[in-house]
């Protein structure tokens, strides 16, 4: 921890957020999960990734206990771009206020490459 002196972080142009990656990994295993279907899910589940169905997410949303606890179990959110919208609409209000919104994977990108890097990735913020 460091003090900045003479800045207003309540002004959101001064406040920081950046993801470093680092070169020998985090030192713990960091959990990662993603939204998908289909292909994509195969290709998440063979990158040891844990996947959840679409049809969880409704369901993640409606039972607000369940969705924090997937939210507190998790570092990453991966999504494919079609599910963004649900994942919005549904686990926003959980996911959002961590800083925990899901990336979106395109379908040409292999979901086990975006989280090898993501393992290896620390998130350096500033409080607010």
């Amino acid at each position: 921890a460091f003090t900045i002196k003479d800045v207003d972080l309540k002004n959101p142009n001064n406040r920081i957020k950046e993801e470093i990656r680092l070169p020998s990994g985090r030192g713990k295993e960091i959990k990662v999960a993603m939204f998908a279907a289909g292909e994509a899910a195969e290709k998440a589940k063979a990158g040891g990734i844990d996947v959840f169905a679409p049809a969880q997410i409704e369901e993640m949303g409606t039972n607000k206990g369940m969705g924090k606890k997937v939210a507190n179990r998790y570092d990453f959110f991966l999504s494919e771009v079609p599910h963004m919208g649900l994942v919005g609409r549904w686990l926003g209000v959980i996911l959002g206020p961590r800083g925990k919104m899901p990336r979106p994977v395109p379908p040409v990108l292999d979901p086990a490459v975006v989280a090898t890097g993501l393992r290896s990735t620390v998130v350096v913020k500033s409080g607010d």
